[in-house]
């Protein structure tokens, strides 16, 4: 009963934050006029640091369906290789999914596809290769991998591209729906959303589960950002669940469950009070507290209110919060980026602020840069066992919290003005260490 009274406030808490912080709290170095049409013909009245290419024109479900088919066939081809050049059974866990979060998490306005793309990044290439690498695998046999496995995402983005062309564009007339289903204990209601008709077992991995309150969570944000006549119709509701759908398929690929962990909703709290932490860098629809937020996918998050990649963000002034995926080439891209952004709004003598969590990698140069850089003000690091993160797939699963095994490193980056303006006491780093301990029994 306790959790669940916590559980309640905590929402009752991220609600009223989504109704109250409707404007954009920041400034930005470049923005679109006040007032814009985007190109779905929802109005939106905030200042977008993110030009919406034509890459990020809203999904069409049926493309979606055959990302998905295209993203099964290219596990199984994975599976192949890893088993005749590595001798493992399968790929390490979630391997292709950590490869498609460093993909996309770079700046994209040149490539067709948001998923099935191919980026000539060393960086990139060395973390494919190292992981094999842990695994016991000789480098050559990794890279060989390595080379195969891009040539067969290019076949795929080849052919996906090619069908986009000759699909209608508009919405689908495939309908989706939403059923309730059993799930976990009788008190956690979960709900499956499909494409009409019911998928076949063999295309079960078309439909999608969400709990009950995370459906409620995207209405309430859909109809913040996008349903301007706030009047829920029909036809609203369904084209609503058909951009849940798309968004869902969209993560269903991504990373694998520690790429979407988020931090208790305590230290969002804490942040937002203390240090006027008002924005999300990654996040998405389905784990974001804030109402506004960076993600991954603009093309499916932006109806939920996301501001597109948070390496096309380019903030002037305000406070923010920066918990990457924990991969290597993603948080290295992020660190440069931040020391870029802060290094101009120091000049500027403008108050820029971000709070940074990440895995304590003292030999990554990324750790090495945020740690020594001048405008890191103060560093907190949290023993393994001592924290917990929100379940990256916390959408879906009854309980919501997992202890994490490593340390954690918080480093609060700030300008000059910022450290004035949000200064950072000893008594508001053990109060975010406090915060970062789950409110009820975290589950290892």
């Amino acid at each position: 009963m306790r959790q669940s009274v916590c559980g309640d406030q905590q929402r009752r808490n991220m609600f009223a934050a989504f109704e109250c912080q409707s404007q954009c709290p920041f400034s930005l170095q470049s923005s679109m006029s006040k007032r814009t049409r985007c190109d779905d013909g929802c109005f939106d009245d905030r200042p977008h640091p993110v030009k919406r290419h034509r890459s990020e024109t809203e999904e069409n479900v049926a493309v979606a369906e055959l990302r998905a088919d295209a993203c099964g066939r290219l596990a199984l081809f994975l599976d192949r290789l890893c088993q005749k050049y590595c001798g493992l059974l399968t790929a390490p866990n979630g391997m292709l999914g950590r490869w498609i979060c460093c993909q996309q998490m770079f700046s994209k306005s040149s490539y067709s596809d948001p998923v099935l793309r191919v980026m000539h990044l060393q960086t990139a290439h060395e973390s494919f290769v190292r992981e094999l690498c842990h695994e016991g695998i000789a480098p050559e046999s990794a890279q060989r991998v390595h080379a195969f496995f891009v040539a067969a995402v290019q076949r795929e983005a080849s052919r996906l591209h090619a069908t986009k062309r000759v699909l209608s564009s508009g919405t689908c007339p495939r309908r989706v729906q939403c059923t309730r289903a059993a799930w976990g204990c009788p008190n956690d209601a979960c709900l499956q959303l499909y494409l009409s008709p019911r998928p076949s077992s063999l295309h079960h991995h078309r439909t999608v589960r969400i709990n009950e309150w995370h459906l409620e969570k995207l209405r309430r944000l859909y109809g913040l950002h996008t349903l301007n006549s706030g009047v829920w119709t029909g036809e609203a509701n369904a084209l609503f669940l058909q951009r849940v759908w798309a968004m869902l398929m969209r993560y269903r690929l991504f990373g694998d469950a520690g790429c979407q962990a988020a931090l208790p909703e305590r230290c969002f709290e804490m942040l937002r009070a203390s240090l006027g932490v008002t924005h999300e860098c990654y996040a998405s629809p389905l784990n974001c507290y804030m109402p506004t937020y960076c993600s991954a996918y603009a093309d499916t998050d932006k109806f939920f209110g996301s501001l597109g990649s948070f390496l096309d963000f380019a903030p002037l002034e305000g406070s923010f919060q920066c918990n990457p995926p924990f991969v290597e080439p993603v948080v290295a891209a992020m660190v440069d980026h931040i020391v870029e952004l802060c290094a101009q709004a120091d000049e500027a003598n403008k108050a820029l602020s971000f709070v940074v969590v990440l895995p304590r990698w003292y030999k990554s140069p990324a750790h090495c840069s945020i740690s020594s850089s001048k405008f890191t003000r103060a560093q907190l690091t949290l023993p393994p066992g001592t924290h917990v993160y929100k379940h990256g797939y916390q959408h879906q699963v009854p309980h919501g919290y997992r202890t994490f095994g490593k340390h954690t490193t918080v480093f609060f980056v700030q300008t000059q003005a910022a450290s004035l303006r949000w200064p950072v006491s000893i008594s508001h780093l053990h109060k975010f260490a406090e915060c970062f301990r789950s409110p009820v029994l975290a589950l290892a």
